[in-house]
């Protein structure tokens, strides 16, 4: 094919549909328009084996408007007999042999435990269509009726960049469409690279991103024997992004209650049975001695996963207490991001 550009003088100045959604696409990026606090655009209300397009709401999609009107818009939900579940999904599509885009419900296929696959058709084809999804309908076996909970907001919302959620994050068609994408409940920031979604600012470290600290002043955890025992130090949940270096920091204050004894400090995944992350030791020389250790290990991880790490103290008796008050560290467990694995690696969702 030969460049092109449009409108041109040597047309008419006339624009042709499919250089329109090329035109248009680059800067008005796919989504339902308006603030993500709002209403979403698929609901069941129990009335039947079916759900319906809210009214008032309006969406762009390939470049080209659309607005729902103002009553409700029914979908019948075809019957599911399979004896599986089937999961089915509410799009706006793009008809390029119309220029319209409606809303229809694409069913999916019973079992397969995912919703149908969306359509979306190159840009600037003459054909095809270009889809969008907003809602996800779970069908179980013999359904007759589809309650609130049957239907699962998969929507984002549009504003120059994509507003979503974690779980509504919309797919990347082209470079074009989305230069950024904010998740609203967790705040993290994405930039479009290579029809992908990449973590912004990927390039570098993030700092604190998960952990827990403890600052009662109470003893966690007492005589403490040969025996590998947990510490009463939990990180809590985390979530670590795929090709990034993260560095564990383990806190805590360890008292004896005799001489030369030997303090075995781990660091494991979720429990004792769980992989070590780091080891160390410690000699307590003196009865009655205490110590503060401030312990610091780096993982590198290759791909997206969430982790809970835990604290273990082994060999001696003594007690573990957590350093609080205004001269002394809180005990806890913090997981701190250190930025990419190498330059080269590009971190994408």
């Amino acid at each position: 094919m030969a460049e092109s550009s449009a409108p041109t003088v040597a047309g008419s100045r006339a624009v042709a549909d499919n250089e329109y959604e090329l035109l248009s696409s680059g800067f008005a990026a796919d989504g339902v328009l308006g603030q993500w606090t709002q209403s979403t655009p698929v609901f069941a209300d129990s009335t039947g084996r079916q759900v319906k397009v809210r009214a008032g709401f309006t969406a762009l999609v390939g470049g080209h408007v659309y607005q729902s009107g103002t009553s409700d818009i029914v979908k019948s939900i075809s019957a599911n007999a399979s004896g599986s579940t089937r999961i089915d999904m509410i799009v706006l599509g793009l008809d390029r042999s119309t220029l319209a885009v409606t809303s229809y419900v694409k069913a999916g296929t019973p079992g397969a435990g995912a919703p149908p696959a969306l359509q979306r058709d190159a840009r600037g084809l003459t054909t095809g269509k270009w889809e969008i999804p907003i809602g996800m309908v779970n069908v179980v076996n013999g359904a007759a009726n589809l309650a609130a909970g049957d239907v699962t907001n998969i929507a984002w919302f549009s504003r120059g960049s994509a507003v979503a959620t974690a779980s509504t994050t919309p797919p990347q068609p082209d470079a074009a469409s989305y230069t950024r994408l904010v998740h609203t409940d967790t705040g993290n920031e994405f930039e479009s690279v290579s029809n992908a979604w990449r973590r912004y600012p990927w390039q570098h470290a993030r700092g604190i991103v998960g952990g827990q600290r403890y600052t009662s002043g109470a003893t966690l955890v007492a005589s403490i024997g040969s025996s590998e025992t947990l510490a009463g130090l939990s990180s809590g949940t985390v979530s670590l992004e795929a090709n990034r270096r993260y560095r564990i920091h383990l806190n805590l204050r360890v008292a004896t209650s005799a001489a030369d004894q030997y303090f075995t400090a781990r660091v494991r995944e979720t429990n004792l049975a769980g992989s070590v992350i780091g080891f160390w030791q410690q000699l307590m020389r003196a009865t009655g001695a205490s110590h503060d250790w401030w312990f610091m290990n780096e993982i590198t991880n290759a791909t997206a996963t969430t982790k809970t790490y835990v604290a273990s103290l082994s060999t001696a008796t003594g007690a573990i207490n957590s350093n609080a008050g205004s001269t002394q560290t809180p005990a806890g467990i913090w997981v701190e991001d250190m930025g990419p694995s190498s330059p080269s690696v590009v971190t994408t969702i």
